[in-house]
């Protein structure tokens, strides 16, 4: 790619279930306050998509069906070099949390990477303590296909060493702005204002904040029955079920998993998570991460009903 000069990319990465859709509602609808200043963020419709989204998801997915081709990966980058070229801008923001599975993958994250080798590039992620981000996952994963025990998935790379080991040594840890998903961290607990400062954007500038939650986790027993769902007739008919009778599904817990079975699961990653640290100058993960607060510490497990119901109804 052309050189970016003193030009620079931020591609915010997630974590998936770390605000990311949040925080991209905040880029698309301040989109002309942030061009005022030089900083772009592309409709998908710059980027070559006639497509209308909040997010750069759709890109990702084009450049994950390109095999790592390079020579279709710097195809389908080409409009950012256009953008980079424009005058009076200085940064370029792209935010699509797939960009977090497919930098997992060597074939793809090395051409890629290669590609924008030419740009000031800074890669942006926000981090979650690992039981609640399974917790998250878990509640996703069941809207799809997936069938069974929160104990048995894995739909992701919760091991955060594992994770970023291969971009540490691809890119150097100043090339990673690492962030808590931790509000007591966040100036003002105001995860906009933290996206702000990391990404060196005037502290007098005030974002347009959503004016209502996005992309909020199901219930803890709508969750519960979809992972008991196997056809996905079932999971749509019990989606549907919820919106009209929402108020059958009320339940102040979040956690499936009961206390004892998430502290094991936490404490698998305590040796990475160290090590993780240590390698990208984390003083102390434990705040960090939020892990000296306690999940629900009043948890209860879900009412006998919804197991009952799933007993006789699904599987």
């Amino acid at each position: 790619m052309t050189p970016g000069a003193t030009k620079q990319l931020f591609i915010h990465c997630g974590l998936h279930k770390t605000g990311t859709s949040y925080l991209q509602h905040v880029l698309a609808v301040n989109r002309d306050k942030l061009a005022r200043i030089g900083v772009i963020y592309p409709h998908l419709a710059d980027l070559g998509f006639n497509l209308r989204f909040s997010d750069h998801n759709h890109l990702v997915s084009q450049l994950m069906a390109t095999a790592g081709e390079a020579a279709v990966i710097r195809q389908l980058l080409a409009p950012i070099d256009h953008i980079m070229s424009l005058a009076g801008v200085s940064k370029v923001i792209l935010s699509a949390e797939e960009f977090g599975h497919l930098l997992l993958r060597d074939d793809l994250r090395q051409p890629l990477l290669a590609a924008l080798a030419g740009y000031d590039l800074r890669l942006v992620f926000y981090l979650r303590r690992q039981d609640a981000l399974k917790e998250s996952v878990f509640a996703e994963v069941v809207k799809g296909l997936y069938y069974g025990p929160i104990a048995t998935e894995n739909h992701y790379q919760y091991d955060l060493l594992a994770r970023f080991t291969p971009l540490l040594e691809d890119l150097g840890r100043d090339a990673l702005i690492l962030r808590p998903y931790n509000r007591s961290l966040w100036p003002q607990q105001s995860i906009i204002q933290d996206f702000q400062h990391s990404l060196c954007l005037p502290l007098d500038l005030v974002l347009r904040a959503p004016k209502k939650a996005l992309n909020v986790s199901l219930p803890r027993p709508l969750t519960y029955l979809l992972s008991r769902s196997r056809t996905v007739d079932q999971k749509t008919r019990l989606k549907h079920f919820h919106r009209l009778h929402q108020q059958l599904f009320d339940d102040p817990h979040q956690c499936l998993m009961p206390p004892p079975a998430r502290a094991t699961f936490q404490d698998g990653f305590a040796a990475s998570n160290a090590a993780f640290a240590s390698a990208v100058g984390i003083d102390d993960i434990a705040q960090f991460l939020g892990l000296d607060a306690i999940l629900e510490p009043d948890w209860q497990p879900l009412p006998q009903p919804f197991h009952a119901f799933a007993d006789r109804w699904l599987d």
